[in-house]
């Protein structure tokens, strides 16, 4: 078991917090030339996966500081029925504040997504990453993920398949 974090579902108050983290999440990685989420945030994005009892987020005395989704939504784009999407628990959208990036914050809310998955009775934590973050790649492999494999089809960005057995 992962050590217990501060995550609690976000809620509609929460809607600026999470979208200020995106925000942020965005800027830094077109500074680093990355092409991800270099697009509006879509706020009715947020708003459903609020609603829908699956966006998470956390705080410290400074304000926000992380925010992930975990659900059971496999992109059937890009997970396969042989895939078996039903045995897996997915994270989507982890953004952490760049002001506590160094802190292993990341880490372990992987952790927690995976006893939230291991508690759901499920085989796998999975996400999909996007195609070109090689960086963002080697963060998943170094904390247990295997990639599944590339999904590269045209309109796919984000089709590099991650799985962690649980």
């Amino acid at each position: 078991m992962s050590e217990a974090l501060p995550l609690r579902l976000a809620t509609m108050d929460d809607l600026g917090a999470v979208v200020d983290l995106w925000n942020e999440a965005s800027k830094w990685l077109g500074a680093n030339g990355q092409t991800q989420w270099q697009y509006p945030v879509r706020v009715d994005a947020i708003t459903d996966r609020i609603q829908a009892q699956r966006l998470w987020i956390m705080y410290d005395e400074t304000g926000p500081v992380a925010t992930v989704t975990v659900d059971e939504n496999a992109d059937p784009n890009i997970w396969l029925p042989s895939d078996r999407p039903e045995a897996a628990l997915y994270i989507h959208r982890l953004v952490v504040a760049r002001r506590r990036a160094r802190e292993r914050l990341g880490a372990r809310i992987l952790d927690w997504s995976a006893d939230q998955a291991r508690q759901a009775g499920k085989g796998f934590l999975r996400l999909d990453a996007w195609t070109t973050n090689k960086g963002l790649h080697h963060f998943y492999l170094r904390h247990g993920f295997r990639l599944v494999r590339v999904v590269e089809d045209e309109g796919i960005m984000s089709g590099a398949l991650f799985e962690r057995p649980i």
